[in-house]
């Protein structure tokens, strides 16, 4: 048996990878599958034989491509597995062969073995005087054959880290070998399931196991393996169990709630804008980060001018908009916004002192949601919602009945549609830190120029691929209907910064659509602009949109 280890460089893009540690990226560039390849002939014979040519992917990755070449001096032809050979060069008097291994054959994945054969003519009736091919080249890539039986060491002190429902990352110290480690195989199974055990493959010293069950535990252990194929023992084994699922707060009727821009000037009178429009309640924006502090519109203090007082920016202990919240104890305070930036990105800030911000706006205004509108930079700031996702769950915890809404930028453009790559990763990072929010709302505003036209047209695309995603995210949890029921629409009204007009029409088709599909929360940038004459609107009259908005709710 001839044995020849390849070493096939698997090139990854980057991944994103919230709050967790370099090593877990285990699309780096830097894994190699290590794939060792031996001929053997099937059978004796003169004028024919058939050879077997095995290749052993042992891992770490799997192999979805395999060109596989030799020298010989007699010509090969296609038999089973391969596709036809075509003569490369001839070196020293041998030719030199190359062939593809076939699609169906492949992958090959880490830890498998897969057999191809390859039929030779002997027109010299020496068939059963000969060896089978001596070296074989794969992919492009040779190496010598290495003559080792001695196997790395045992990996030692396993660590479950970043414990989650449905994941966690499971880490080790780095095994030492003669010649030297190429991966590690890792061995895993729920401990009431002993004959179910699952295997994954890493050259790094620690790998994400995920599509797990909350509150459940797994028996972990690791081997090593090194370039010559010999494997270590088993690591002692490791318990771990995962953490409890968060709990979603009960999604109930229909809800109207646009957003007002609090702090405009003059100070948009919220409870007559209620009244006036007919609305359930308002997002009234925004809270955002100042020093350690939660504050309206980052300021230290805020004027009101309906009742000419000076109050402290401070939401957990300020007296702004006391008498709307009062009167209206289910609208929401919005944190984030375009132009702030949310409490999450305050440098040094722990989860701890995160969540108890959280607590103090609620617990200071009586109000039982909060909405992160995150958008811009803030959401490719993976450390800053790390911390977010950890602070809300603490906040779940503590009071499991907060509602918590979140509102993203979405594209209206085919091939755009639905959020961008950072709002489609964070709802994923939501997902594993097992937030299952009230709802997200989708901002259908300031479309890229691939969009119609019509914004109520434009609005469908970004809501069906915004569905897409969030069945990605959350189809473990929610079937379409659900999926449809956590999803919001925030429009803007009127003219957007891009030209691009949203009519009163639009509304009542969105109105109509959203309901059809069983949505439950229609919102609209804003109230405030409503209740003025607006550009682009002929024969607009003062709460036209929030008056349609608040007929959403209606049954």
């Amino acid at each position: 048996m001839i044995m020849l280890f390849i070493f096939c460089m698997v090139l990854g893009m980057a991944q994103c990878a919230y709050g967790i540690d370099l090593k877990e990226e285990a699309v780096d560039g830097s894994n190699l599958s290590v794939v060792s390849a031996h001929a053997s002939w099937e059978a004796e014979g003169q004028w024919y034989r058939a050879c077997v040519v095995t290749l052993n992917n042992l891992g770490p990755q799997d192999m979805s491509h395999v060109k596989l070449s030799f020298f010989y001096d007699h010509q090969p032809f296609q038999h089973t597995g391969t596709d036809p050979f075509s003569l490369q060069s001839v070196n020293d008097g041998q030719n030199y062969w190359t062939t593809y291994v076939s699609d169906w054959v492949l992958p090959i994945k880490a830890g498998e073995k897969r057999s191809v054969k390859i039929g030779f003519n002997f027109s010299d009736g020496l068939g059963n005087e000969v060896d089978p091919p001596q070296s074989f080249i794969i992919n492009d890539q040779e190496d010598s054959p290495v003559e080792d039986t001695i196997p790395p060491s045992v990996p030692q002190n396993l660590e479950a880290q970043n414990i989650k429902p449905y994941s966690f990352l499971l880490a080790w110290s780095p095994s030492t070998d003669n010649v030297g480690v190429v991966g590690y195989n890792v061995h895993y199974h729920p401990v009431s399931q002993e004959d179910s055990v699952l295997h994954i493959s890493t050259a790094l010293t620690s790998i994400k196991i995920e599509g797990l069950e909350p509150e459940e535990t797994y028996s972990c252990r690791v081997s090593a393996f090194d370039k010559a194929g010999n494997q270590s023992g088993l690591s002692e084994r490791l318990s771990v169990i995962t953490s409890q699922e968060g709990v979603t707060p009960e999604v109930t009727g229909r809800k109207a709630l646009p957003y007002v821009d609090a702090l405009s000037y003059p100070t948009p009178d919220a409870l007559a804008m209620v009244g006036l429009s007919g609305v359930t309640g308002l997002f009234t924006g925004f809270v955002v980060a100042r020093d350690k502090k939660a504050c309206w519109g980052g300021y230290s203090f805020v004027y009101d001018s309906n009742t000419h007082m000076e109050e402290s920016a401070d939401a957990t202990k300020s007296n702004y908009l006391r008498q709307f919240f009062d009167e209206h104890p289910d609208s929401i305070i919005s944190i984030g916004g375009a132009a702030g930036l949310p409490m999450a990105s305050i440098k040094g800030i722990t989860p701890d002192e995160l969540c108890n911000l959280y607590e103090g706006i609620l617990e200071n205004y009586g109000i039982k949601a909060l909405d992160f509108d995150y958008e811009g930079g803030f959401l490719a700031d993976t450390s800053a919602l790390m911390l977010h996702t950890q602070a809300t769950r603490k906040l779940l915890a503590n009071r499991p009945t907060t509602r918590i809404i979140y509102t993203l930028p979405v594209d209206g453009s085919p091939g755009l549609q639905g959020f961008n790559y950072y709002g489609e990763s964070f709802l994923t990072l939501l997902a594993e830190e097992a937030i299952f929010p009230n709802a997200v709302q989708c901002m259908l505003m300031e479309f890229g120029a691939g969009s119609s036209n019509n914004l109520f047209e434009a609005s469908v695309v970004a809501l069906e691929g915004a569905h897409a995603h969030m069945k990605k995210a959350f189809g473990h949890k929610w079937n379409d209907q659900e999926i449809w029921q956590h999803l919001g629409a925030c429009p803007m009204f009127g003219k957007n910064n891009n030209g691009k007009v949203f009519t009163l029409e639009n509304q009542k088709d969105l109105n109509a659509f959203c309901r059809q599909k069983g949505m439950l929360l229609m919102s609209g940038w804003s109230i405030d602009r409503d209740a003025k004459s607006m550009e682009g609107i002929d024969g607009h009259q003062p709460y036209d949109f929030s008056k349609e908005v608040a007929q959403f709710s209606l049954t």
